[in-house]
């Protein structure tokens, strides 16, 4: 999974990427400290993971996702302005977008050069109004891109549905419902739409606040209004603990009621608003996570796995995660009945351990 983090300049986008990434890119106080997009492969490892490496396996294979930190946006964007179309079009390689928006007090960090606070460049104290000028650019440079498919789509007479389509999305791209936005992605999804990606939007806090935070509260209702998962994070204060010993850490994630490391959190939103699903593997003593469409079959899963697995199993046990962790193996679980057993066409479940069955 590739998730881009967006949002103005100056809301936290970097400090956010040292904190999931535990790598150490520059947070100065000033527009476009981001030149070129910082990049950042992170394994996962999250509850589940966890709980099954307790079982002692040879080797453990978590699945790694990778996190791309661009330039801030700012209005003109999709005409050049900043490094606007530089980084829309890195954008548009990304499964996800992870919208980061600004709901603490003065700057990111100590400034060292004033920022601008105009009406295009943002700080502001509207976090709704920051996601507006965001928004509004990614709508205004997909739709340039459905117009440049229109001229093309027109030169040939056979394009009379693809035309139709276009014309249509182009009229109604600003106001998609979450199940249309899935649909068009899925039927046009050789255009890279970034309006029709999936997307959370993050409230950067000084410290675990919640909904009492005027600021959190307006983003939480505008994710519900927008349709898109919500996350509310600490970056600065997740990255300050990052860099401390892992027990102090614990300690002080108690004290601030934080519950699990940023990374956890944020990745669980991108999961759900990608509708990808986790599985995992105990093939030949080796733990693997993996992450599949809802609604993927097991052929499908284990095409993930590798490609000769596809063709040769012909069939599958399945257990739910924490049951194999509960009775410590798969023969434990099959002596208590506890496994299902499925084909090709099994619908693989959240959560799922499979182990791929052969013939010969």
């Amino acid at each position: 999974m590739r998730i881009g983090i967006v949002g103005l300049p100056n809301v936290g986008k970097s400090t956010l990427f040292n904190a999931v990434s535990g790598q150490g890119v520059e947070t100065s106080a000033y527009p476009f400290c981001t030149l070129e997009p910082n990049v950042a492969v992170v394994a996962v490892r999250e509850e589940a993971f966890q709980a099954l490496v307790q079982l002692n396996w040879k080797e453990e294979r978590p699945l790694k996702v990778t996190f791309v930190d661009v330039a801030g946006l700012v209005e003109g964007a999709s005409e050049g302005q900043g490094l606007g179309n530089q980084f829309l079009a890195k954008l548009r390689e990304m499964d996800c977008l992870l919208h980061v928006l600004r709901c603490f007090e003065g700057l990111a960090t100590n400034p060292v050069i004033p920022v601008r606070t105009s009406e295009s460049q943002g700080l502001s104290e509207d976090p709704a109004r920051d996601f507006s000028v965001v928004h509004r650019e990614i709508l205004l440079s997909d739709r340039n891109i459905i117009e440049r498919a229109l001229i093309q789509a027109r030169k040939h007479p056979e394009g009379k549905k693809r035309i139709a389509a276009l014309e249509h999305l182009g009229e109604t791209l600003s106001r998609l419902s979450l199940k249309e936005r899935v649909t068009w992605r899925e039927e046009l999804s050789d255009m890279q739409l970034l309006g029709l990606k999936p997307m959370i939007l993050l409230a950067n806090v000084d410290e675990p606040c919640g909904v009492e935070n005027p600021k959190v509260a307006q983003v939480a209702n505008l994710a519900e209004n927008v349709g898109v998962p919500f996350v509310e994070v600490a970056c600065r204060l997740e990255w300050e603990l990052n860099q401390l010993d892992p027990e102090e850490a614990r300690e002080i994630r108690t004290a601030y009621g934080m519950g699990s490391h940023c990374l956890d959190r944020v990745l669980a939103a991108c999961i759900r608003a990608s509708e990808w699903i986790c599985f995992y593997t105990v093939e030949n003593d080796i733990l693997g996570s993996w992450r599949v469409k809802q609604g993927s079959t097991a052929k499908e899963a284990a095409a993930c796995v590798h490609s000769d697995m596809a063709k040769g199993f012909h069939a599958l046990e399945a257990l739910e995660w924490s049951e194999l962790v509960h009775w410590g193996s798969f023969e434990k679980a099959r002596e208590k009945g506890r496994l299902r057993r499925g084909g090709r066409e099994y619908l693989v479940r959240d959560g799922d351990v499979l182990r791929f069955l052969f013939s010969g």
